[in-house]
């Protein structure tokens, strides 16, 4: 009797160490997926505008954390239905077609929240920007409230295209780049 009382205690203290790592990699795991794909659709724009020869601006609600769909990096909406570009960026940009997102809607963008430090954001072609613009997009769980060992990642983007991906410092308020 006392080794199946051993034996459960060990089983319980391991479940009580295992199961709240195993949820913070998972949640952790859905916002470095999703950062990715933000990653991509920057490139692939900046890739879509040298082609073309266009600049393309981009705005955001800024300062706030909020879901992808809502504060301008996706169009989709969670219904399914199509939102128009933030007005005060789309009346001056003839490239309102283009997207940041490939993939919008994606089950982890709806476990993430956003948050973009500009409203507006305009990127060039490589080598033919003047404006020392730059663009730093947070993203977290929208559970990271509950965990604080959670991380918030950044991507950080310079009005030509250099793109650094990495941790954000809350204390420094800078992109550091840390993970691959």
């Amino acid at each position: 009797m006392l080794e199946v009382l051993v034996i459960a205690t060990i089983a319980a203290l391991t479940a009580s160490w295992v199961l709240p790592t195993f949820r913070r990699q998972r949640l952790q795991g859905e916002v470095d997926q999703y950062s990715r794909l933000v990653e991509v659709g920057l490139f692939n724009l900046r890739t879509r505008l040298r082609e073309e020869r266009l600049s393309h601006c981009i705005c955001f609600e800024a300062n706030n954390w909020a879901p992808p769909s809502s504060m301008g990096l996706e169009r989709q909406q969670p219904d399914g239905s199509q939102a128009e570009p933030l007005n005060h960026c789309s009346e001056e940009d003839s490239s309102s077609r283009l997207r940041v997102m490939n993939l919008e809607g994606s089950r982890v963008s709806k476990t993430v929240q956003a948050r973009s430090l500009e409203s507006k954001f305009c990127i060039s072609p490589p080598g033919t920007s003047a404006t020392p613009q730059t663009l730093t997009l947070l993203l977290k769980s929208i559970q990271s409230d509950s965990d604080p060992n959670l991380l918030v990642r950044c991507l950080h983007m310079n009005g030509n295209g250099y793109l650094i991906r990495g941790n954000w410092n809350q204390s420094t308020q800078t992109c550091q780049p840390k993970w691959g």
